[in-house]
């Protein structure tokens, strides 16, 4: 189901009015949730958010609470997908009013491969003694790669190009949008091209990569092999 209620939230991030203390004792899924929600730039909780901002899935928490939840909810492993599939299934109309329509991540590929790159960030900068949390967030940004791959697949299949909504612009560059993020400022993430290329092996590959491939001459053709001189 599209979501709809959903905004964009930039103040700082509380899952509890307990203040340091609390953060110190905070439990091993307050943290993963935190490091999620860094990744994905998207929040559970009203008015949480990482520094950058995220959004606010407003209709998924009604949906969760009618299931049972018990709020403040967090951002989990075990409802990743499911935020996953909330997020990207917000209409280009419903950001419009948000300061995510101008984000360059409004468009769900550079939002899945820019949470990608934070996943590999996060994977970099974050050392613990505490064996359970390093399992923990190991197994739960295992599970951000994994999914960042297998939906920019959905969104690059030709065969499913309507099944999210995408941004005019976007949705006319179809598969091409890999080649546009190949040869962006960004970039594509360390290591997305080779799990993408294994994830989808035998599964349409080459009509979603095809066109990055059938564009790579036209870039080399503008290369001098003396470089500047």
């Amino acid at each position: 189901t599209p979501v709809s209620g959903a905004r964009l939230s930039t103040q700082p991030q509380h899952h509890s009015p307990s203040g340091p203390a609390h953060r110190i004792m905070a439990s091993v899924e307050e943290k993963l949730g935190e490091v999620l929600e860094r990744v994905f730039r998207v929040s559970l909780t009203d008015g949480g958010a990482s520094s950058g901002g995220a959004l606010y899935l407003g209709e998924l928490v009604q949906e969760l609470v009618l299931e049972g939840a018990e709020p403040p909810l967090l951002v989990t492993a075990d409802n990743l997908e499911r935020i996953l599939f909330a997020r990207l299934s917000i209409s280009t109309a419903a950001l419009s009013g948000t300061a995510l329509a101008l984000d360059p991540e409004a468009a769900p590929l550079r939002w899945l491969l820019r949470s990608y790159a934070r996943a590999n960030a996060e994977a970099r900068k974050t050392l613990s003694r505490d064996k359970e949390y390093a399992e923990a967030l190991g197994a739960a940004l295992a599970a951000c790669f994994e999914l960042c791959v297998s939906y920019c697949g959905l969104l690059l299949n030709p065969a499913m190009a309507d099944m999210f909504p995408q941004p005019p612009a976007a949705a006319t560059r179809g598969a091409l949008q890999l080649y546009d993020e190949f040869t962006g400022p960004d970039g594509l993430p360390p290591g997305f091209i080779e799990e993408f290329a294994k994830r989808f092996d035998g599964e349409g590959l080459g009509d979603m990569i095809g066109p990055l491939i059938g564009e790579l001459p036209k870039m080399m053709r503008g290369i001098s092999p003396l470089g500047a001189f």
